[in-house]
């Protein structure tokens, strides 16, 4: 690609988030010239791919750590995602798969909180979140029983709503749709892999977007690129006070014991997901375990780059951490972590410490690290208010939207995308057919 390229809105970013604004904008709105840019060779190759997260559609309903109001968003904006999945009929084996999904309690102070979690909002928002009995757990679920010692007291819930999702083919999904659309209509939907975006500029209404020795010039812009989202936006002098810290999220495997996804309670408003037990929708040998977290100095997974990362925190990023994780009281989590990444000792601490709380009578022979597994996770940091964010961030101006999405934002794609569709719609004075999106998407 060489020369300049005129559109309306060009997206960087062809992860799960970038595909799916992609896909909104050409089915819902009557924009007439998009291109999604990707600096990677196809779509989801990095924390949308398989191989990255647990797969899973984040209800709500297994994450006790959830405000009544943030539960309440995510069960609605995963509600999209599930009914996109039943709509594409076919494709919807591939893309999206039923499993059981189960929370597990784990002595007296997890039961007690999980008890009043369930109480004060989750019985009443999701109707189908049941209590079980420990004798009907060792049927459906018989390794969370056996090997258990007696005076374990642990408490069970089982959830309707347990799918596995491979958020890289849902993103391969968006875009064929996309490209479908276009066709449909007569617009121009344009693709471009491999085309990493060097710089951003404002030129009067307009931006320009570099790449080599290609111009993108555009009426708006949609940055989706991750943790790179926040870097986009200083460069136009946006969002000094806002820095990240990055998550790394590894796994343990075994072969396959848990017939579905096990999660555990996670007290308070902890940012992190307690350890848990997934199935992997691409290998149904093994059983993963995670999320092991390690704190790295860079972005993106496979692409560790320091100065990257301190021109999107800040030189201060050090210290500011510290602080960030002493006020949250992360550092006991982050060091427990921390130990499971080192070499000899490191799998014996984690089993002993994580594993077994889920599957008691695993050995140290029946894990082992899944080599190629995981990956980077932004948590934005508030220097001026020392404030953490657990969810996602999302930065406007003018016709610019720059869009930072942790976990779970996979399961938030849509309900993003519908959001950043209509800002960018009502900027450019375009129609977005958002009874339709309600129709086709809503329940």
């Amino acid at each position: 690609m060489a020369g300049t390229h005129k559109y309306d809105v060009a997206i960087v970013g062809g992860g799960i988030i970038g595909t799916a604004i992609l896909y909104v904008l050409s089915n819902y709105t009557d924009a007439k010239r998009l291109v999604l840019v990707e600096r990677r060779s196809a779509a989801a190759e990095l924390n949308s791919d398989g191989k990255s997260n647990s797969q899973t559609l984040h209800f709500g309903d297994v994450e006790t750590n959830y405000t009544e109001a943030k539960a309440k968003r995510t069960n609605d904006a995963a509600r999209l995602v599930l009914r996109y999945c039943e709509n594409t009929g076919a494709h919807a084996g591939k893309i999206i798969r039923r499993c059981q999904k189960l929370l597990l309690a784990v002595g007296e102070e997890e039961i007690e909180y999980a008890d009043r979690w369930y109480g004060s909002f989750a019985h009443g928002l999701y109707g189908g979140l049941e209590k079980l009995r420990l004798d009907y757990v060792k049927e459906i679920e018989p390794n969370l029983i056996r090997g258990r010692k007696a005076a374990e007291r642990i408490e069970v819930y089982r959830s309707n709503t347990g799918y596995m999702v491979d958020y890289g083919k849902l993103a391969d999904s968006f875009i064929r749709r996309s490209k479908y659309a276009s066709r449909r209509r007569g617009t121009c939907v344009d693709v471009l892999f491999d085309t990493e975006i060097g710089s951003v500029e404002e030129d009067g209404d307009e931006y320009v977007l570099r790449s080599g020795s290609a111009k993108i010039e555009c009426k708006a812009a949609v940055f989706a690129a991750g943790a790179y989202s926040l870097l986009f936006a200083k460069r136009l002098g946006l969002a000094d006070n806002l820095s990240i810290i990055a998550t790394g999220g590894g796994f343990f495997k075994s072969r396959r014991v848990l017939n579905g996804k096990v999660y555990r309670v996670q007290l308070g408003k902890m940012p992190f997901a307690a350890v848990h037990g997934d199935p992997d929708m691409n290998n149904s040998t093994i059983t993963r375990f995670g999320p092991v977290i390690y704190l790295p100095i860079g972005l993106e997974k496979g692409r560790p780059k320091p100065i990257d990362y301190v021109k999107t925190s800040g030189a201060a990023i050090m210290p500011v951490s510290l602080k960030i994780l002493s006020k949250y009281g992360l550092f006991g989590l982050i060091s427990r972590h921390m130990s499971y990444h080192m070499p000899l000792i490191g799998k014996k601490l984690f089993l002993n410490n994580e594993v077994r709380k889920i599957v008691p009578a695993l050995e140290y022979s029946d894990i082992s690290p899944a080599k190629g597994y995981g990956g980077i996770s932004p948590r934005i940091v508030d220097r001026k208010k020392m404030t953490l964010n657990i969810g996602e961030e999302r930065i406007r101006k003018d016709n610019a939207v720059f869009d930072i999405s942790p976990s779970p934002g996979a399961s938030s794609s849509l309900a993003i995308a519908r959001s950043d569709a209509a800002y960018i719609s009502s900027r450019l004075g375009i129609d977005f057919d958002k009874e339709r999106f309600d129709r086709e998407l809503g329940h």
